[in-house]
C-alpha cells in the first residue's frame, strides 16, 4: 500500500506492486517494445532504489527510451577483448542485453572484462551491479582507462542465488520497505501512466469488462451483475451516476 511518511509529509512510500503497474503503463505508452518492458521496468525500479536517475528519469526520459531499437546493439572483439556498441540506446533499454553479453563472455573462464560504448545516460549502468545477482554473477562498473567515451564492466561468475535476499538484494529491500517518491512527482507519473489506458467514453464503457453493450442496449456476454448501472452509458448531459437510492435498497 502507498502511504505518507509522517516526518516528510510530501513523500510517499510506494509498494513494488504499485510501482510496477505504473511503470509498465508508462513504458508501454512510450512505445518500448512490450517484450522489453519488464526489463526496462526492473532497471527503473533499481535506479530509484539506489538513488540514481530513478523517478525523475522515468518522467523526463521515457520518450527517449521508447524511441530506441534494441536490435542496434552490436558486439566486436579486438586485442582488448569484447566491446559492446549500444548504438546510442538508453542504459535501461540496453542494460538487459549488455548484462547477458557480459555474463556470456565470463562463462568460459569465470570472469571477463567488457567495454561498453555509445550508451545514453551511462551512469545508469550502475543498476547492473544489483541485477547481476539474479544470474549468479557479480559485475563492477568503472570508467574507461584511456578516457574514451566508454564504460568498463568486470563480470565474475559466482554461486547461483539460493534465497530471495540473494537473488536481488535491492528488490528484496524494496519489497519489505517500499520505495520513496516525492508526492507531486508520483502524481505526474500516475498521469503519464494513464496514457496507456483507453479514454473514458460511452463507447469504451460499452466494451469494458466481461460483457459488451451495444448502442441499442443489447447485452452480449455473460449475464450482468445486479449492480450494473446502464445510466452510465447514456449520451451527453443525460448520463447519470450510480443511483444511490437503488444502492440503499439493495443494502436493506
Amino acid at each position: 500500500m502507498t502511504r505518507s511518511i509522517a516526518s516528510q509529509a510530501q513523500t510517499l512510500l510506494i509498494s513494488v506492486r504499485e510501482a510496477r503497474l505504473t511503470l509498465d503503463r508508462i513504458f508501454l505508452a512510450a512505445d518500448v517494445h512490450e517484450g522489453l518492458v519488464p526489463a526496462v521496468r526492473d532497471h527503473a525500479l533499481a535506479s530509484a532504489a539506489l538513488g540514481l536517475g530513478g523517478w525523475p528519469m522515468v518522467r523526463d526520459r521515457n520518450a527517449a527510451i521508447g524511441a530506441g531499437d534494441a536490435s542496434r546493439i552490436g558486439v566486436t572483439t579486438d586485442e582488448r577483448g569484447a566491446c559492446i556498441d549500444a548504438g546510442g540506446l538508453h542504459a535501461w533499454l540496453a542494460g538487459a542485453t549488455i548484462l547477458d553479453l557480459c555474463i556470456d563472455a565470463a562463462q568460459p573462464g569465470g570472469r571477463a572484462t567488457v567495454r561498453v560504448r555509445d550508451v545514453a545516460d551511462r551512469a545508469e549502468l550502475a543498476v547492473l551491479a544489483a541485477l547481476a545477482h539474479r544470474h549468479g554473477a557479480r559485475v563492477a562498473i568503472r570508467g574507461s582507462e584511456d578516457g574514451a567515451d566508454a564504460v568498463i564492466i568486470d563480470a565474475t561468475i559466482v554461486d547461483s542465488p539460493r534465497a530471495p535476499s540473494e537473488w536481488d538484494p535491492v528488490l528484496h529491500c524494496a519489497l519489505h520497505d517500499g520505495l520513496e517518491v516525492d508526492a507531486g512527482l508520483w502524481w505526474e507519473l500516475h498521469h503519464l501512466s494513464n496514457r496507456a489506458l483507453s479514454p473514458d467514453t460511452v463507447e469504451s464503457r460499452r466494451h469494458a469488462g466481461p460483457i459488451i453493450v451495444t448502442a441499442d442496449g443489447k447485452v452480449i456476454g455473460r449475464p450482468v451483475d445486479d449492480d450494473t448501472d446502464f445510466a452510465l452509458l447514456r449520451q451527453g448531459p443525460e448520463r447519470a451516476t450510480t443511483d444511490s437510492i437503488h444502492s440503499k435498497e439493495r443494502q436493506q
